[in-house]
């Protein structure tokens, strides 16, 4: 337990670490302190030891209004992480208040915001209608990506359907158009099919005869709330009732741990190979958590999963141990085909950008580059290469 304690880079600042920058204050979600590495293992050409940064002062702003102001303050030498698209003209008007540029990365989500139906949910008759295979592949027909691509990204992302990024070695084109198209009337036969043709003031019934209702709880601030209120309007049509709020981070963490969501709700990041083989079953946790808890705990905990899914986490597991990258690219193919034919999430849109805030001192960013995990943000673009240009040792 020591020796556990001791070996956690975030609440040990002595712990030896070979990064550029080693944390020095107490362990906080809000603001942390790193300075640079003396044993960091890199040197420029000339020689001279990396990082030229010496102290890095990170910030996390949770509201997004008051992200926003942080963004365009000109306090901050790199801002991104919940820069959004759609703040764009926002961040481009203040930058010569601000005091910086603005420059564009590639994301590199398979999808911005994702819809997993709970597949363990506690209400039998919503299990039951959320494990048909139809029903999910309904709601996927009933979503309109190409006007949520133009209603809130101006046109400039790819609908898509949830799967991996292209450079991921598990993608496969077809996989990101599997029952992507906008078919309205072909969700609603599907939908006849499988029992819910019954209907009552333009609802559909359960077998149980309560009206078919899906409560979407969402977080704030990713698109999350705006596509949400699209998805409400394009399966109302169908005669599901959607309600909807947005809850605070707390909150929806203790209904998650109580098995209490209908539908999670998400911005898709098990997309290229390092996330796949990180996060179990293509995200299980996010479909099926009690599921999840079962994997997770040796079956000490949760519900023990149907064959088909103990064949994918077999799989996946497989694909962890394999040293031959061929027998794994095989094995992730088929991880993979599995959401593309069952649909465990509901993808929207992809090939998002994202601004980046760069201060007028802050040198050596590239211009162009990709963003989020497993990239680490700025790592894939040799952050301990950037440098200040003023008489300032420190970074915001």
């Amino acid at each position: 337990q020591l020796f556990q304690d001791q070996s956690v880079w975030q609440t040990n600042p002595e712990l030896p670490m070979s990064t550029a920058w080693v944390i020095k204050n107490a362990w906080s979600a809000y603001h942390r302190i790193f300075e640079r590495n003396p044993y960091y293992w890199k040197v420029d050409r000339e020689g001279n030891q990396l990082p030229y940064i010496d102290t890095i002062r990170s910030t996390c702003v949770l509201n997004p209004e008051a992200q926003n102001l942080k963004l365009i303050s000109g306090d901050l030498d790199l801002g991104a992480l919940e820069g959004t698209f759609d703040n764009a003209p926002l961040f481009m008007n203040h930058r010569q208040q601000g005091n910086y540029r603005v420059y564009f990365y590639e994301c590199n989500w398979g999808s911005r915001v994702a819809y997993y139906l709970n597949q363990t949910h506690r209400d039998p008759v919503l299990r039951e209608i959320f494990q048909n295979r139809k029903f999910r592949i309904a709601l996927s027909l009933g979503i309109n990506r190409s006007e949520i691509n133009q209603v809130l990204h101006f046109g400039k992302c790819q609908p898509k359907q949830l799967t991996v990024n292209p450079v991921c070695s598990y993608y496969r084109s077809e996989f990101g158009q599997s029952y992507a198209e906008y078919d309205p009337e072909k969700a609603n036969q599907l939908l006849d099919e499988i029992g819910l043709h019954q209907r009552r003031g333009g609802w559909r019934i359960r077998p149980d005869g309560e009206i078919l209702a899906i409560s979407c709880e969402v977080l704030e601030g990713g698109f999350r709330p705006q596509t949400t209120e699209l998805i409400k309007e394009y399966w109302e049509d169908l005669g599901i009732l959607v309600a909807f709020r947005v809850v605070d981070h707390n909150l929806w963490r203790t209904r998650w741990q109580g098995n209490l969501l209908d539908i999670m709700i998400f911005p898709d990041d098990v997309a290229t190979d390092v996330s796949v083989l990180n996060v179990m079953v293509y995200g299980i946790q996010n479909w099926a958590p009690q599921w999840w808890r079962y994997f997770s705990s040796n079956g000490e905990k949760g519900e023990k999963p149907p064959p088909g899914i103990r064949q994918l986490y077999n799989i996946w597991r497989e694909m962890v141990r394999t040293t031959d990258e061929a027998h794994r690219t095989r094995l992730g193919t088929e991880l993979i085909r599995s959401q593309a034919e069952n649909l465990w999430g509901l993808g929207t849109i992809a090939r998002m950008v994202r601004p980046i805030i760069v201060s007028h001192r802050l040198h050596n960013v590239p211009e162009q580059g990709l963003w989020g995990y497993p990239w680490r943000a700025t790592s894939l673009h040799h952050p301990e290469q950037f440098y200040l240009a003023q008489n300032n040792d420190s970074a915001n």
